[in-house]
C-alpha cells in the first residue's frame, strides 16, 4: 500500500505507481473470472481485463520527456488499494470491490489531472473518464447478484 505522505510526485513517479494500480485491476479481473459468473459478470470481467492492461501498456510508454513538473495528492491519498479480495468473497462481495477499485482509480487520475496541465492532464483525465465508465458498467451489474 502506498500513500502520498509527501504529497508529491513526479510524473515518472505517479506513471509508476498508476501502471501497478492496472496491472494490480487486471489480476483482480481474472481472478474474478474463477468464480462462477453469469454471463453478463463474466463478459465484463473479461472485457475490464483487457481493457486494465490496455491502460498499463499506454501508462508504461507514455513519454514523460524532460518535464520537471510534480503531482500533489490530498494528505494521505491512497495510491494503491488498500484492500485485498480473498478466494472465499461472493460475486457480489467481489463486485462491490471491483466497483470501489474503479472508482479509487478515478479519483487517483482525476487528483493527479488536477494537478497538472497539457497534454499529460488530457491524458490522465481521459484515463478517469474510463474508469468511470467500468464502475457504472459494474453497477448495472448488481441486480444478477
Amino acid at each position: 500500500m502506498t500513500s502520498s505522505k509527501e504529497n508529491f510526485l513526479s510524473i515518472a513517479d505517479f506513471l509508476k505507481l498508476a501502471v501497478e494500480f492496472e496491472d494490480d485491476s487486471a489480476a483482480f479481473y481474472r481472478a474474478m473470472l474463477k468464480k462462477n459468473l453469469a454471463e453478463p459478470v463474466k463478459s465484463l470481467a473479461e472485457l475490464l481485463e483487457k481493457q486494465e492492461l490496455a491502460h498499463a501498456k499506454i501508462l508504461r510508454e507514455y513519454n514523460v520527456g524532460k518535464s520537471q513538473a510534480y503531482i500533489q495528492f490530498p494528505p494521505d491519498f491512497k495510491l494503491s488499494m488498500p484492500d485485498k479480495y480473498e478466494d472465499e468473497l461472493s460475486v457480489a462481495d467481489l463486485i462491490s470491490l471491483a466497483i470501489d477499485r474503479e472508482e479509487h482509480a478515478e479519483a487517483m487520475y482525476n487528483s493527479a489531472a488536477a494537478s497538472v496541465s497539457g497534454d499529460f492532464k488530457e491524458f490522465i483525465k481521459g484515463l478517469a473518464v474510463f474508469e468511470a465508465e467500468h464502475a457504472e458498467r459494474l453497477r448495472s451489474l448488481r441486480d444478477y447478484y
